[in-house]
């Protein structure tokens, strides 16, 4: 398991003088059916930090995306249950110019369609106790949830599109070439076109969202790739599985031992998105997934 954390405000509210942090931060390889209390293994935890004069009574909950934010980064679904996550506490008084540390622990059920999935979780936080209604003055905060790898083919169930495995690890010596691939799974219920992406396809201009999408201890590959021809374009029918191959080359000039990393994105080509419900009414969401793909070079020459 590891935790990436973006350690900024979510946001304040200056009729509160509130706020909350971290704004962002992701959980890699967390495995189902195994809980991860997220304080103990990580040390990161949400800070409500509490600016005015008086005590203040705060409700802090965890819920679907959907609920408080009208887009959130792309490749991320909705955590299908938000009740998998805990929080240490949900209501609570803040004192007076001080601030209030709370812990999570996430729980996923133990199924295969669990594995190699990537989910959103909006935590967040209210005035006074929770009503269950997302209305009113709120902050939301993200958690990037990615579940463990497999390389079962029924893996994934619960993403619209499975990549299996969503993490491809690739390992040579400088200059050597590789030939991998990836299995994708239409789950989506209906007839997909597909096209392939990367990150700065995705988001060509928006530079501060890249960050959010590094894993610790690789080096990004943004507006690089080492890959070749990855099929640009291609359809599945509902259930069927399409095998996406990844040629490549690592540069010769890539240093021994280092770790490099970059995103393939998988998207819908669709004219008109599926509607979902958001915090302003109905959002346009495209089905859209990405996965990994790890290089470590080696130390022989």
């Amino acid at each position: 398991m590891t935790v990436l954390a973006l350690l900024l405000c979510a946001g304040s509210h200056s009729a509160w003088a509130l706020s909350l942090g971290p704004a962002m931060f992701m959980v890699q390889h967390v495995v189902p059916g195994q809980t991860l209390d997220v304080r103990k293994k990580a040390g990161v935890v949400f800070t409500v930090k509490n600016d005015t004069d008086t005590d203040g009574s705060y409700s802090l909950t965890c819920r679907k995306p959907s609920q408080n934010l009208g887009d959130w980064e792309a490749g991320y679904e909705e955590i299908p249950n938000p009740e998998w996550c805990v929080l240490e506490k949900t209501e609570f008084v803040v004192p007076a110019k001080t601030k209030v540390e709370i812990g999570l622990t996430i729980n996923i059920p133990d199924k295969l369609d669990h594995y190699n999935c990537k989910w959103m979780l909006a935590v967040v936080l209210t005035a006074g106790k929770n009503t269950g209604i997302a209305v009113g003055l709120a902050i939301a905060a993200r958690v990037q949830i990615e579940t463990a790898f497999s390389d079962d083919k029924q893996s994934g169930g619960a993403s619209a599109i499975a990549a299996v495995p969503c993490v491809v690890q690739v390992k040579g010596k400088a200059g050597s070439v590789f030939a991998e691939s990836v299995t994708l799974r239409n789950n989506a219920q209906r007839e997909l076109e597909c096209k392939s992406e990367r990150l700065v396809d995705v988001y060509p201009k928006e530079d501060i969202k890249y960050p959010r999408y590094a894993s610790p201890r690789f080096q990004a590959l943004v507006k690089e790739t080492w890959l070749a021809n990855v099929e640009p374009k291609f359809t599945m029918k509902n259930g069927e599985n399409h095998e996406l191959k990844l040629n490549g080359q690592i540069p010769a000039t890539a240093k021994p031992g280092g770790k490099w990393e970059e995103l393939v994105f998988v998207s819908e080509v669709s004219a008109d998105p599926v509607l979902a419900p958001g915090k302003a009414g109905l959002v346009k969401r495209q089905v859209k997934t990405f996965f990994r793909v790890q290089y470590t070079v080696s130390e022989e020459k």
